[in-house]
């Protein structure tokens, strides 16, 4: 049982490297984060393999899309792209969530849109609009 937490904890921290610099604190968090999801998931799945525990606690944190943690004023403050999976039904798993990290958790959306248009097109948008005035 010892490897998969290891394992765990390899993997998110190593996604959340990917994204910035973490300090030593929110290092602490992400890893709780990600034994939280392990929790979750060994009750969920309790009759099955551990290496199948572990690709469905990846797949989990790889759907909530998790870009940033942070601690501001002694509030956590995790950015992600899909926040409904993290609060879940009624607010039930951010609760369980703070109760476990004993600090309030603070989540916010990470907006897409400015990805889903191309600088150039945006450009060239401009560049027309100026030209008709």
């Amino acid at each position: 049982m010892k490897k998969i937490w290891e394992k765990i904890i390899v993997t998110v921290l190593s996604w959340f490297d990917n994204k910035k610099q973490m300090e030593y604190e929110e290092r602490n968090i992400a890893r709780e984060i990600g034994i939280f999801i392990l929790q979750e998931n060994i009750k969920k799945y309790p009759d099955d393999s551990h290496e199948f525990v572990f690709a469905e606690t990846c797949k989990a944190i790889r759907l909530l899309g998790i870009t940033s943690v942070s601690i501001k004023k002694g509030e956590v403050v995790i950015t992600l792209s899909r926040p409904g999976l993290l609060i879940g039904k009624r607010g039930l798993r951010i609760q369980a969530l703070q109760e476990t990290l004993k600090r309030k958790v603070v989540v916010k959306e990470e907006l897409v849109t400015d990805c889903l248009i191309p600088y150039w097109y945006v450009d060239e948008f401009e560049d027309d609009v100026r030209a008709e005035l």
